[in-house]
Parts: C-alpha cells; sequence; structure tokens
C-alpha cells in the first residue's frame, strides 16, 4: 500500500473503515481500485491536460474553437447535408420491407421509377355527393373537372408530360390524339377529363348519375367504382344512389432528368389547389377540396423544420436567461452574468461543430434530428457547466491563483463528469445496435453532441471562467468588462468563500429528509410509485400516425382524414412482384395465380386487372393458345390500350423474355389504424410468402408483396421486442461502466437498482398521460437512459467522496454539495426543452411529455430516494481524487473514535485560556516557525485536525491559519463547515454534534428561546462577538493537537488516529 501512496497517477482513492484495528483494509475493494485507477488514470489524465492548455491560452482558445466550429458547419452544409423523411426510415434494417423496397427503387427491376401522383379529393363533407333527389350530382362532376383542368393549366404541364411520352404515364389526349397528356383517373374519366366536353354531353343531373352508374370507362377500361367515388352504394347493383367523395389522380412523369421540372410544376400545382380550396372555402359551397402531391410530405416536413427554428433561439434565449439569474450578484464586479452566457454559448458551438461533422461525414437528417439542440442545450449545462462552476467556487482563491483553482476543479470534478459523460455518451451510442435507421441517425448525433460538449466544457468553458476571474481581480465591471478599472479594490474572498443561499436551503432540505421516519416514509412511497407505474407501464400498446409529424396547420391533414373517412382509397394499395422465372411455365403461372387469390382473399380485393389472367382470356378468344408464350405476349401488348394499362407492369429481356412483372390490389380487410391488424398481416403475409414453392430456401424470394406501408408495419412487429432489448442493454451497459469507472463494487446495486426503478417509472408516467409505443416514443425511451442516468451516478459518485464513516452525515453533505446543481440541472433541462412545446407538429408534443417525465423522475430519485437509501444502507467506504493515486486511509475513525476525541476537544476548551502566541512552536530541527491549521470540521472531520497536528509533531511544515475577520464571519465559517446552530441538539447515533452542543460544558447557552444552562450563560453569538473570533479558531486548532500530545505514549490509540 505505501508503494501505492507514492505513485503519481490520477484517479480515485479508497478510503476503508476494515483497517481500524489493524485488518486488512477490504481487500476485494482495494484491489477493484487499483483497477478502476489503471483503467481511468489515462482519461483523468487526458481531461486535466485539456483543461490546463486551455488555462494556459484561453484567449486562444475562445477565438479557435468557434472559428473551427462555425467552419465545421458550413463545411457540413455544403458537402454531404442531406434531408431523409420518408418512411423507409423507420423500417428495421435486414427486414423485407427494407430488402424489397431498395430492390424497387434500384435500377436492378428495370420497373422505373414510380409516376408522381397528385390526388384530389373532392367531398361534401360526408353527405351524399349526388345530393338528394342526385340535385348535386352534375355539380359534384362539374368541380371536379375544374380541379383537373386547374391542374392543366398550371405553366410547363404540358411540357412534362410531353417530356415523359413513351413512359408508363403519358398518353395521347383521345379527343386531340396529336395531343400528349399525362394519365388521370377518376370521374372525369367518364368525360375524358375534359370540362368543355362535359358541358356539352352532361344534359342533366340524371344523365350523369347514369354515366357514372357504366360498368366501364369510355375507352373500355373495367372501373372499381370503390376506388373514384367514396363509400359508394348502388340501387339494385345498378344505379349509383350515394358516394361520399369524389377521388381523382393525375399521374407525373418521374423518370430521368425530367424530374427536377417535375418537381416545379407539382409547386405550382399546390399553389393553385391552396387558392381554389380557399375559393371554395369563402363562397360557402357545398363541396370541399382535399388534395396531396408527392412532394407534399416533404414540403409540409421541412416547415415542421423551418417554423421550429425560431423555437431553438427561444431555448438559446431561455437558457441565457436562467444562465443570468445564476451567475449574477447584486455587486456589478462579483456578478458573472456574462459567464452565464458564454456557458449557453459554449453548448451552442459543441452542437454546431457535431452538427457540421456529422454532415460531412453524411449522416442524414431525419425528422426526429432537430431535437438534440434543445435536449443538449439543458443537458450540456446540467451534466458539466453547474457542476464545474459550482466546484470553482469550493476552492479557495486566498491562496491558489485562478490557474491553481482551475487545475483543483478539474481534479475534484474532472473523473466525475467524465464517468457521467462517457456513461450518457454509451447509452446513447447503444441506440447505434438498434435495426431502425431514424433511431441510428438520432444517435449519431445525439452522443456526437454530448462528447463534443464535454470537450467544449472542459476548454471553452474553462477559458472563459479563467478570464472572468482576472476581470474580477482587475475590479472591472460584468456587463462593461472593457471599462477601465475601479480605483477601491474589492475583496472577493468572503464573496468566494460563502455558501449560496441554494447551499443553505439544501442543508435544510437534508436535515429533514435524513430524519429516520422521514427517509424510511420515502423509501415506502417510492416503492410503491415503482409498483402503480410498473402495472401502467404493462398496459403501454402501440400506435403511430405519419400526420402526427405535420404541423397543425398543414393541408395534407385534412387531405388524409378526407381520404380515411369518405373513402376505401386510404386503405393502401400493395404490389405483388414476381420476378427471376420462367413466365412460360404453366407451373409456375400457376402458383402465381394462386399467390395473388391467397393474399387477395385475406388482405383485401382480387386485382381486378391481372395481366396474365387477361393475356390467357386474350388467347383463348382469338386461338392463339398454341403460339409461344413471347407470341402471345406480343400479339397482346399490341393493343394500345392493353399496352398503356399492362405495358409498365412487364419487363423483358432483349429476346423479349419476360424477367420481371407485377401486379396491385387494394388491402381492404386491413385497417391501417389497427396496429394490431397491420402487424398480423404483414406477418402472414410474409409466411405465405417465404412457404411459396419458388420461394423455399432462398433469403431473395421470387414472389414477394410490397407496400410503403410495410415499412411502418415491420418497425411494430419487431418494435415490442426491440424496446425492451434496447432498454434492458441500456440499463445494463451503465450499470457496468458505473461498476468500471466508479472504484467500488456496490455502485453496481445503486445504479443497477435505481435504473432500473426510474425507467419503469417512466413508462409507466408515458401510460398515464396518454403517450403509446411508436418510432417517436421509442426514439425518445431510449435516449432517456442516457439522459436519466447522470442524476443517479453524481449522488452515488458525490457520497463515495465523501471521507466518512456516517451514512447520515455523508447523505447530509451530498445533498448540500451536489443538490443545488441537480436540481438547478433538471430546471434547465426542462427550461431547454419548453419551447418544443409550442411546436407545431404532435410528435413534439409527445417529446415534451415525455421529457417533463424523464426530467421529474429523475429529479425525485437523486434527491429524494437516494440519499434516503444511501443513509441507511450506503457503504461505508469512500473514495477522492487524489494526485499521488491510491492510498488507504488507515487514520479514519470509526463514530466512538470521533465522539470520543470530539468529547476531549470540547471539555478542554472550558480549561484552557490560550493566546494567539501559544498557537505557535518552532520546529526543532530547522527553526521554522509552525502554524496550527485551520479546523475543518467537528466530529467526523476532527480526525483531520488530529492528523495535521500529528504531522506538526514530526517537524513538517503545516498550513497557515487565515483567521475570520469578524465575529460574523466566523460564525458563517462555522456553519460553512457543517456546524448545526439550530437550537436542537442533534446527538443521534452518527455521533455528529450541533455547534450547541459543543459549547454546552463551557456555559454558553444556544440562542433560542428556554434556558437550558444555567443564569450566567450567554448566547453563542452574544460570546463571538465579545471576545475575537480567531479566538474560537485557535482554541479548536491547538486542543487538536493537544489532543494527539495527550495520546502521544499510547501506541495503540495512536495507530487508531493516524
Amino acid at each position: 500500500m505505501k508503494d501505492l501512496e507514492e505513485s503519481d497517477s490520477v484517479g480515485f482513492e479508497l478510503k476503508s473503515i476494515d483497517q481500524k484495528h489493524g485488518g486488512s483494509a477490504s481487500s476485494c475493494s482495494s484491489r477493484w481500485s487499483r483497477c478502476v485507477i489503471a483503467l481511468t488514470s489515462p482519461l483523468v489524465c487526458i481531461v486535466q491536460a485539456m483543461s490546463r492548455l486551455a488555462a494556459a491560452y484561453p484567449k486562444a482558445t475562445i477565438i479557435a474553437l468557434p472559428t473551427i466550429s462555425i467552419a465545421m458547419l458550413f463545411a457540413g452544409l455544403f458537402t454531404n447535408f442531406n434531408i431523409i423523411s420518408g418512411k423507409e426510415i423507420w423500417a428495421p434494417v435486414g427486414s423485407k420491407a427494407a430488402q424489397h423496397g431498395e430492390w424497387l427503387s434500384g435500377p436492378e427491376s428495370q420497373f422505373g421509377s414510380s409516376p408522381r401522383i397528385i390526388t384530389m379529393v373532392v367531398h361534401s363533407k360526408g353527405n351524399n355527393v349526388l345530393g338528394d333527389d342526385f340535385s348535386l350530382a352534375k355539380e359534384g362532376v362539374q368541380r371536379v373537372l375544374e380541379v383537373v383542368d386547374e391542374v392543366k393549366n398550371v405553366p410547363g404541364y404540358e411540357e412534362v408530360c410531353a417530356g415523359g411520352f413513351g413512359t408508363s404515364v403519358s398518353t395521347r389526349n383521345p379527343l386531340n390524339p396529336g395531343e400528349v397528356s399525362c394519365m388521370s383517373f377518376g370521374v372525369g374519366s367518364f368525360y375524358y377529363d375534359d370540362l368543355e366536353y362535359f358541358e356539352q354531353n352532361a344534359a342533366s343531373d340524371e344523365a350523369v348519375v347514369d354515366a357514372l352508374s357504366a360498368e366501364k370507362f369510355p375507352n373500355g377500361l373495367d372501373i372499381d367504382h370503390s376506388i373514384i367515388i367514396g363509400n359508394s352504394r348502388f340501387f339494385n347493383g345498378a344505379l349509383l344512389e350515394y358516394g361520399e367523395s369524389y377521388v381523382s389522380s393525375i399521374f407525373l412523369p418521374g423518370d430521368g432528368e425530367i424530374v427536377s421540372k417535375v418537381m416545379d410544376v407539382e409547386k405550382l400545382v399546390i399553389d393553385r389547389l391552396l387558392n381554389l380550396q380557399g375559393e371554395w372555402e369563402n363562397e360557402d359551397s357545398n363541396f370541399r377540396l382535399e388534395f396531396m402531391a408527392d412532394r407534399t410530405f416533404g414540403d409540409e416536413f421541412n416547415r415542421v423544420i423551418v417554423g421550429d427554428l425560431p423555437l431553438m433561439s427561444l431555448a438559446f434565449a431561455l437558457m441565457c436567461g436562467l444562465c443570468l439569474l445564476v451567475f449574477h450578484h447584486k455587486d456589478r464586479i462579483l456578478s458573472r452574468k456574462w459567464l452565464g452566457v458564454g456557458a449557453v454559448v459554449t453548448v451552442l458551438f459543441s452542437v454546431m461543430f457535431s452538427y457540421g461533422l456529422l454532415f460531412c461525414i453524411g449522416v442524414p437528417f431525419t425528422s426526429m434530428t432537430p431535437l438534440v439542440p434543445f435536449i443538449i442545450f439543458g443537458v450540456g449545462l446540467d451534466v458539466d457547466t453547474f457542476i464545474i462552476y459550482g466546484s470553482y467556487l469550493r476552492t479557495d482563491p486566498r491562496s491558489l491563483t485562478p490557474e491553481e483553482r482551475i487545475e483543483a476543479t478539474i481534479k475534484d470534478v474532472g473523473p466525475t463528469i467524465l464517468l457521467t459523460t462517457l456513461t450518457s455518451f454509451t447509452a446513447f451510442s447503444l441506440g447505434l445496435l438498434s435495426s431502425i435507421p431514424a433511431v441510428k441517425y438520432l444517435v449519431c448525433y445525439a452522443s456526437t453532441c454530448i462528447l463534443m460538449d464535454f470537450i467544449f466544457q472542459i476548454t471553452y468553458f474553462v477559458a472563459l471562467l479563467l478570464l472572468d476571474e482576472r476581470r474580477i481581480q482587475e475590479n472591472r465591471l460584468d456587463c462593461c468588462f472593457f471599462c477601465p478599472p475601479r480605483d477601491s479594490p474589492k475583496d472577493i474572498t468572503n464573496y468566494s468563500r460563502q455558501r449560496h443561499i441554494s447551499d443553505r436551503i439544501m442543508a435544510k432540505y437534508g436535515r429533514w429528509l435524513l430524519q429516520r421516519p422521514v427517509s424510511v416514509a420515502v423509501i415506502i412511497v417510492f416503492i410503491g410509485m415503482f409498483g402503480v407505474f410498473t402495472w401502467s407501464a404493462t398496459q403501454l400498446t402501440q400506435y403511430f400516425s405519419f400526420e402526427s409529424v405535420l404541423p397543425q396547420d398543414s393541408y395534407m391533414r385534412g387531405f388524409m382524414n378526407a381520404l380515411g373517412d369518405y373513402s376505401q382509397s386510404g386503405e393502401g394499395t400493395a404490389g405483388i412482384y414476381f420476378r427471376d422465372v420462367d413466365f412460360s411455365n404453366s407451373t409456375i403461372q400457376a402458383q402465381m395465380k394462386s399467390y395473388v387469390k391467397e393474399l387477395s382473399d385475406y388482405g383485401g380485393v382480387y386485382p381486378e386487372r391481372f395481366w396474365l389472367e387477361d393475356l390467357e382470356r386474350y388467347a383463348s378468344v382469338f386461338g392463339i393458345q398454341d403460339l409461344p408464350f413471347e407470341d402471345q405476349l406480343d400479339r397482346f401488348l399490341s393493343i394500345p390500350m392493353l399496352n398503356d394499362l399492362y405495358g409498365r407492369d412487364i419487363v423483358r429481356d432483349s429476346n423479349g423474355a419476360v424477367i420481371r412483372s407485377r401486379t396491385f390490389f387494394r388491402m381492404t380487410k386491413v385497417q391501417g389504424d389497427s396496429i394490431e391488424e397491420s402487424v398480423q398481416f404483414v406477418n402472414w403475409e410474409q409466411n405465405l410468402t417465404s412457404s411459396q414453392e419458388v420461394n423455399k430456401g432462398l433469403d431473395e424470394w421470387k414472389f414477394f408483396t410490397f407496400s410503403p406501408l410495410f415499412y411502418i408495419w415491420e418497425f411494430f412487429s419487431n418494435c415490442p421486442k426491440e424496446f425492451a432489448s434496447s432498454i434492458i442493454i441500456g440499463v445494463v451497459a451503465v450499470t457496468l461502466l458505473a461498476v468500471l469507472f466508479v472504484p467500488h463494487w456496490t455502485s453496481a446495486f445503486y445504479v443497477g437498482g435505481v435504473m432500473t426503478m426510474v425507467t419503469l417509472d417512466l413508462l409507466g408516467f408515458m401510460r398515464f398521460f396518454g403517450v403509446t409505443v411508436g418510432p417517436v416514443s421509442y426514439v425518445i425511451c431510449v435516449m432517456s437512459i442516457g439522459l436519466m442516468v447522470d442524476h443517479v451516478l453524481h449522488v452515488v459518485v458525490r457520497y463515495m467522496e465523501i471521507a466518512s464513516t456516517d451514512r447520515k452525515q455523508r447523505s447530509q453533505e451530498t445533498l448540500e454539495t451536489i443538490g443545488a446543481s441537480l436540481l438547478l440541472g433538471g430546471a434547465s433541462t426542462f427550461i431547454g426543452i419548453l419551447p418544443v412545446s409550442f411546436s407545431t407538429s404532435e410528435t413534439f408534443m409527445t417529446v415534451f411529455i415525455i421529457f417533463c417525465g424523464l426530467i421529474l423522475l429523475g429529479v425525485l430519485h437523486g434527491l429524494m430516494f437516494i440519499p434516503c437509501v444511501l443513509s441507511i444502507i450506503g457503504t461505508r467506504d469512500s473514495i477522492s481524487h487524489q494526485d499521488d493515486g491510491l492510498s488507504s486511509n488507515e487514520g479514519t475513525l470509526d463514530s466512538d473514535d470521533q465522539s470520543n476525541l470530539s468529547i476531549s476537544v470540547s471539555k478542554q476548551v472550558s480549561d484552557k485560556s490560550i493566546s494567539s502566541e501559544e498557537l505557535t512552536s518552532t520546529n526543532e530541527t530547522t527553526g521554522e516557525l509552525l502554524h496550527a491549521p485551520s479546523i475543518t470540521s467537528i466530529g467526523t472531520r476532527s480526525v483531520e485536525v488530529a492528523q495535521s497536528a500529528s504531522t506538526a509533531e514530526s517537524g513538517q511544515e503545516l498550513p497557515i491559519v487565515s483567521s475570520p475577520s469578524s465575529s460574523d464571519d466566523s460564525i458563517s465559517m462555522l456553519r460553512d463547515h457543517g456546524y448545526n446552530s439550530s437550537c436542537s441538539v442533534d446527538v443521534e447515533d452518527d455521533n455528529s454534534e450541533s455547534i450547541e452542543a459543543l459549547v454546552r460544558d463551557h456555559g454558553y447557552n444556544p440562542s433560542c428561546s428556554g434556558d437550558v444552562g444555567d443564569d450566567n450563560s450567554e448566547s453563542i453569538e452574544t460570546v463571538m462577538v465579545k471576545s475575537p473570533s480567531q479566538t474560537w479558531a485557535e482554541k479548536i486548532e491547538l486542543l487538536a493537537k493537544d489532543a494527539m500530545a495527550t495520546i502521544s505514549d499510547d501506541k495503540s490509540a495512536k495507530e487508531d488516529i493516524v
């Protein structure tokens, strides 16, 4: 152990009580501590080196880091920045939906790009669009044709349709064969989508109803009335009598270089239809228009991002306001408001650097990514800024330079914030194990921001703190630091060392909370709350709607509602694909038809147009069954109408052989809003497809079904298992990190147990507030583990750092030293996420609710449950940061020894009257004047005085005493060091004593109502005023030294103390 004491490593020191009577010091804990130190020392050394470098060159640091951050952000924006907002980001990696979607979008499928569709719904707000007695039939169809005509008159429409001629979406106008038009489909097709033709041929409402009741369009194609007339009904199966909407679609080219022009046309179409929609509403018309283009979702999603940018500015302003309040002081020199603003700017630059770096790498920007800055603004200040600043204020400005105070601060809290950063970073990074791309992308941004914020805090914020301290030393004003210094110097010593009001509040709160009955009651309440929330968590259900990511005023919301409420078209369409088989083989053809029928029987309507069956009917009618299959197909597709209908569904090679084909069916029996039905269908479809003879034993199926809806359905299919595994892995991971980086094995029980409770409580909290399990809540729950662990680790590590064997006292001091920072950190996180509640997207409101639960539960467990548990069953071992590596505190006293020493000291106070000259002695060897050290505590801290006195006896120089300057300062100093000046005398099983108990033997009466001494007793405040304040410090210091001299001849007693 002696060798370890002489080592130069930086890490934790384990102080065990087990060496008290000559036993070995917690051999298991000691060995584990040595391993932890070997692991953490290099990292801590790097952190300290970075801070020293920033402190050595503060001005260069505050110039270089912002410049690098801004340059990195712009480099990312102008290189690989890309936005992904499609459904595919929610499909599990490696899932069949992801595989098939990637194949279909690639060149291998040869189906070409899907057409870009503009879909329009004309409805009568749930009423019959035909009207009573068909009175609105003609007006309704006329309204539809007005919409189609508005689209066709958009500049550039004819050009893109002509440019797409020869593709699957462009055809010749039947009324004008020389004119190329884009394909359209709807009730307007009964009149060739021509408003003039309609006005000439639609004589009456009854004539329109007769036309809409036909079984075929004028061009001979069959009609599925349920597609073009929503919720339609027929009288006697022949005459259309009811419908709630007219659904029309226009298909624009989606291939080649023309796509950019098509998107420009779409933008113009959207603008015109929005104007037309407003005109109808102003007219108080019987009809309403809803529509959607291919680019609508992307545009509306981008509108959410752009619309929420001011919220990010609001978050920045709110965080600045919080820091201005926290760093404010009534004295304009001692105030540090600009340092508070600098703390928020530190987080901002770390986010800018992180985003720029990930943009450069090419990590996509998704709908969830804008959440990260709101989170980091709160967490960055919580985890690092307030902890660093609080530790800095606890350093001694009288004996240390600002640079030395910075170094002492990083030595004090550097390992702790490094540990919390690593646990948060690891918990976030575990999201990379998820199979959901959206989760992977989000945790990339979150984990990188967490790491970079830590680096910026120990460099950029440290540089700001150092420069601000120099400003105070130069007596320059806070908000006018460039102004000349004041003439009279300002003494900052008392300000730097006095306790903040929040610490005093926490001290009172801790004394109340840690009373044994209160602690037991708190633990019982939290256990009961855990049971209730756990039950609630089991009631969570799954749900998600893409409307939730849209702005509240999005026109797409109206379209989706109308499509779902007034038609069957919202049920979804699936494609059935066949590839790499011999299409001419009769057995393969039979398997194709059987596969299509099974899918349709279970999931929806059988395709009314399946090219293989129509080819067989065509061959039978024209008697060409005996011709080769390719020849039959050539004749079949030579008919223009059939080629327009099926040409894009059949892919042939250079020899005319079919190599790919497809057909489509509507999933009328699957309710898209029912997650259970959707998951059941997609699982059934995959089982059916894998059981096909041609697919057996193959990873890439030759027959398969695909719909974009499968992306989200497969997400929900995998979600329960992956959701549970992600949370379990996250909790286990942060627990293992605590064991690896906190040099005491009990950390596994504290961290692991509390994290399990908090996580299940959060899930139950979500259920109480109506939050369901979906892509958004899944992502936030994965992130929450990395956020909540900070509250747990800070309390546990701080408790273990306190050198005492008294559990209650250690818990009390934990609350006093770090409680205010944790509470302030929770407030900062809440303020950082508060602007999200004003977002135009429902998704962000869900995020806000979850974060409220996360913050509330984290703070409650950190400031109530954990201190109560530690005060009762916390470990008695302690750890501390040391420059000389690991050492064993062989002089730690137990409660009895501390009490005896305290009583010995207190009794001698009344027997001795010591002048200030008696407080000095001479080193017998060197002749140097020695000064007694300033006592730092009474009770459990008395051993430090005794050890210092022992050092004085050995002839080593002791620290110089800096006595208080006034009686008020003396009282403040005693209270700052943990003395309790309240009326009640606190002498419990932990042997801690109030200041009144220590002076009661001297005839002083505590300042309170009621007489507890003799008639001549005085209050302690009166005594402190009457006698010089330094007398108290000098007497206590010398008495500690005398206590050592008294037992110097008793070897065993001396070993108990030293």
